[in-house]
């Protein structure tokens, strides 16, 4: 944290990439604690927008609601709202250790993996500012422990936290429904193809019930999220998908380059990916 400069970067407001994101949420947070903002899912922005009411919606509003009834006690403060995120880091990082601690049971080496994760040139970034996408990852970390403890176990409670956690995490922010379905897909290999799973019908059924109901959840906020822009004509927010096949096969190249060559050294160090592959 002194290496990062956290003590400087918990006093300052948004800056550099993602700023203008970074304040829509500081704007949720502040329409709730004026009282300008509707409930949960009726929320608005300080951009007025083409309906002159600032009305929008995005991700579940959970955390700039919470934010707000805090800043109600405090006052205003975007220093509050990182360090609640980074706070969220520090379990989630705790939720990657006591996950390679029970796979491995080495306790340096599952601290180091927890320490490594913290090196991550966007994670140490982004760790400390007010993007959503900090506390869905997160809860994520903490859903993919229960999940694998799940696996080893196959009790109820454990399979419950997942789905519970990784429910939040997706209305929070959508791109992260894909760690669920990576779940589900190792699942079914563990089942289908493995066979090391063994489970009866009658909990087949149960757990084919549970995973279900986050996948309800997350389809009703799209859709009320949809519905919610379109009533008040927001377009600023990105509530859906921009699917690959709709790119040529030059941008296609030129995506696939720019991941291999920028954005994954930026999330870890590439000889850091090889050897934890490796280890795998």
């Amino acid at each position: 944290m002194l290496i990062y400069n956290y003590a400087y970067m918990l006093k300052i407001e948004p800056r550099y990439h993602h700023a203008w994101r970074q304040f829509d949420c500081l704007s949720f947070a502040q329409s709730y604690h004026e009282g300008r903002g509707g409930d949960l899912f009726h929320p608005k922005v300080n951009n007025l927008g083409v309906s002159k009411n600032g009305r929008a919606l995005s991700e579940f509003p959970i955390v700039p609601y919470l934010i707000s009834k805090i800043w109600d006690v405090t006052g205003p403060s975007t220093a509050i709202y990182r360090a609640l995120n980074i706070l969220l880091i520090f379990i989630g990082l705790f939720y990657v250790y006591s996950l390679f601690l029970y796979v491995s049971k080495l306790k340096i080496f599952s601290t180091l993996i927890a320490a490594f994760v913290f090196t991550s040139g966007n994670l140490s970034f982004y760790g400390m500012s007010t993007l959503s996408d900090i506390q869905a990852l997160a809860l994520t970390m903490v859903a993919v422990y229960y999940f694998v403890v799940w696996l080893h176990e196959l009790k109820w409670k454990q399979l419950i936290m997942f789905v519970m956690f990784i429910c939040i995490a997706g209305l929070i922010k959508a791109s992260f429904i894909l760690i669920f379905i990576l779940c589900l897909l190792w699942l079914l290999l563990r089942y289908f193809v493995s066979g090391d799973l063994k489970l009866n019908r009658k909990d087949g059924v149960r757990i084919a019930v549970v995973v279900v109901l986050p996948m309800i959840l997350w389809l009703l906020w799209i859709l009320h999220s949809k519905a919610y822009n379109f009533e008040n004509t927001k377009v600023f927010f990105l509530v859906g998908t921009l699917p690959i096949w709709t790119l040529s096969s030059l941008q296609i190249q030129e995506h696939l380059s720019n991941l291999l060559t920028g954005l994954l050294p930026e999330f870890m160090s590439t000889p850091f990916i090889l050897l934890f592959i490796g280890f795998l």
